[in-house]
């Protein structure tokens, strides 16, 4: 669906003279980046809406979706499975903070946070192999994501301390730790795929 999407587009423009043969390729490759994206926070905001969390939703996705550019983590194979295990960490943090961190448990949703903000810290940016980065882009991207955790930490500290926003914060927070899930991951999809290549 993405694919068909992204060529429709492309000859549209191509027919209109807006693109040249010759960047079909790059125009392709970044319609289809677009049209998934947008797929997973649509996805992403039905199911807040569905779970009367939209604002939380908006609020972790205002967050997640630049640090998460950054710092790097897992990556599926293709766009279907990137939106399915999108959608399932999505639900899982959901039931998580709802069954365990909202309204209870503040101080240690706070402490597994700051730890799992130690972690991405240190271990990002998360690349693949195919995506290496030069030391230079490592550091400025290694300090995006810490003003980026920092700003997320800052604004949910305060936050939780004001019953009219304390969900909202709660969920600000929650994605640290899902930015380090992404994290953990990616690391282990990169070990799984190293011990096959020596199969091979």
């Amino acid at each position: 669906m993405i694919e068909f999407l992204s060529q429709k587009m492309m000859y549209f423009l191509i027919e209109n003279n807006a693109i040249k043969k010759e960047e079909i390729e790059i125009y392709n490759y970044t319609f289809e980046t677009v049209i998934a994206f947008l797929i997973n926070i649509i996805f992403i905001l039905l199911i807040g809406w569905i779970m009367n969390r939209f604002i939380c939703t908006i609020l972790f996705l205002v967050f997640y979706c630049p640090i998460r550019q950054f710092s790097g983590g897992y990556h599926a194979e293709n766009y279907k499975s990137c939106l399915l295990t999108f959608v399932a960490i999505y639900i899982l943090n959901y039931v998580i903070l709802e069954n365990f961190f909202i309204n209870k448990n503040s101080i240690l949703f706070l402490l597994i946070t700051i730890i799992s903000f130690i972690r991405v810290y240190k271990k990002s940016p998360f690349e693949h192999r195919e995506h290496s980065l030069s030391m230079n882009q490592r550091k400025k991207y290694k300090q995006i994501v810490f003003l980026g955790l920092t700003l997320d930490l800052i604004i949910s500290i305060i936050g939780i301390h004001f019953k009219s926003i304390y969900v909202y914060s709660i969920y600000i927070l929650s994605v640290i730790n899902i930015i380090y899930l992404m994290i953990i991951l990616g690391s282990i999809k990169q070990k799984i795929t190293e011990k096959s290549q020596k199969f091979i």
